[in-house]
């Protein structure tokens, strides 16, 4: 079920945020959609939250934002994969590699990667390769664009080469095979479960000193949404409040 709720009264429309577990300060907030690709009016609903929020968090943090596409989820029979080629010289997209930071880190296929494959089971993806979105201009319009198919990320943080110097620190050591080794940069990939590590404090150095860290989830069928510091007073910025049984969540109304 979708998390987009319509209010009876008033006709307005309002999110609920699902809280999850993270260290405090911290907050981590789930977005639940009915599934990528995301159906039309979701994709203007998320959209349009995600508009607000940014604008919002950037102003209340003074930081810049980045956004990053994760051509996993990309595909060419849906045009996706297209779509986000063909805008090549628009957005200057530059090559780096997602890690799965709760995973085996990446490494080439080996015989067992296939003998233990159950039937219609497919392979590890071998490469998440993600395309950091350089132009600056073309940020809001390359989320927008790309905000369906359970590939953008975006990334809340004081600068960007401080954010990108810290992926390296955190991700790469332990990536051994030489085929991974050498990206110019790298993204963290993160799903809810990678929250429930038994080291609470691991999920926010996966963070890489990101302020926040938004990223569609497909493994989640939602928009993972993730506060080092918290979320309290952005959201409280946009009209949101708390409600749920031990305020499980965040109720946040949108614009129009």
């Amino acid at each position: 079920m979708t998390s987009v709720s319509i209010g009876e009264e008033h006709h307005s429309a309002f999110l609920h945020l699902e809280r999850l577990p993270f260290p405090s300060p911290g907050e981590a907030l789930l977005l639940r959609v009915s599934g990528f690709p995301l159906p039309p009016v979701e994709h203007r609903i998320i959209e349009t939250f995600l508009q607000s929020f940014t604008s919002a968090a950037t102003r209340h943090l003074g930081m810049g934002f980045d956004v990053f596409i994760h051509m996993a989820a990309l595909q060419h029979k849906d045009g996706s994969a297209i779509k986000f080629s063909s805008k090549g010289r628009e957005w200057l997209p530059k090559l780096g590699l997602g890690v799965w930071p709760d995973r085996p880190a990446p490494a080439i296929w080996t015989r067992d990667d296939f003998e233990e494959l159950g039937p219609g089971e497919k392979p590890r993806t071998l490469r998440n390769q993600v395309f950091q979105v350089n132009s600056l201009k073309a940020r809001d319009e390359a989320r927008a664009a790309m905000l369906e198919w359970g590939g953008v990320i975006q990334v809340i943080a004081k600068d960007n080469a401080s954010f990108l110097a810290r992926t390296r620190e955190v991700l790469l050591p332990s990536i051994k095979d030489p085929c991974f080794n050498c990206f110019p940069f790298y993204v963290p990939l993160m799903q809810a479960q990678s929250l429930t590590h038994e080291d609470g404090e691991k999920a926010r150095e996966w963070l890489c000193g990101a302020s926040i860290y938004i990223r569609e989830s497909p493994e989640d069928s939602g928009l993972l949404v993730i506060g080092a510091e918290g979320l309290h007073s952005i959201l409280k910025s946009l009209g949101a409040s708390s409600e749920g049984e031990a305020a499980k969540f965040w109720r946040v109304p949108l614009p129009g």
